[in-house]
């Protein structure tokens, strides 16, 4: 029983790791509420999750450490796929309200879907190469999206994981107002622990070779 409790036991190592997660889903949520500096702290909390599968320092100094180091490449890359999602919805905006034969709003609706997929296959990689590599944006987008492309079904997961949210709050928005603390706290230290471990074993992988 005592060595259930040893500060080096697998159940201790868990316990502190998923402590160290919330405090960083906590900094990440914090240094996001201006949404431009989304990209900059998404980056420093990837920094962050892989420091902590290599036990490097993730401190709460360390977070802002990252965050300036990554502030322009991170929000760079951040502002580059705004643009991407801006794009997909001027084609559906256009599609809904301009285009008149329905073969073609078919068309641009689903060039919109295929757009908003591509969308979110990229944000999971694109903040995780920024902290990881050194690359200019557009390298990094480049990256963001064959990285995607080479395990799509995981990809694709991982963008269910970040639309989960939105999906409830439409389909059940009183629970998901009641339980905002969870959802803006827990959800995304798992969901960011869970990406970042497979991209990490990703990137493992890569440097192998």
């Amino acid at each position: 029983m005592k060595e259930f409790f040893r500060f080096d036991s697998p159940f201790m190592t868990a316990l502190s790791q998923a402590g160290s997660a919330l405090i960083l889903s906590f900094l990440w949520v914090l240094c996001s509420l201006p949404l431009l500096t989304l990209g900059a702290s998404t980056t420093a909390y990837f920094r962050m999750m892989f420091n902590l599968r290599e036990e490097k320092p993730c401190g709460i100094k360390d977070f802002f450490r990252a965050f300036c180091k990554n502030v322009k490449d991170g929000t760079l890359v951040w502002l580059l796929l705004i643009l991407i999602l801006e794009t997909a919805f001027l084609i559906r905006f256009a599609a809904t309200l301009f285009v008149l034969q329905e073969y073609l709003r078919y068309f641009l609706f689903g060039l919109f879907i295929a757009l908003l997929l591509v969308w979110l296959f990229m944000v999971q990689y694109a903040f995780a190469i920024t902290a990881y590599y050194k690359s200019t944006p557009f390298q990094t987008l480049r990256n963001s999206f064959l990285l995607s492309m080479e395990d799509p079904l995981g990809s694709f997961l991982g963008a269910g994981l970040l639309i989960l949210p939105l999906l409830c709050y439409l389909i059940f928005p009183n629970s998901v107002l009641n339980g905002l603390l969870l959802w803006v706290t827990v959800y995304p230290a798992a969901v960011g622990y869970l990406l970042s471990g497979r991209i990490y074993n990703k990137f493992l992988k890569m440097r192998e070779q």
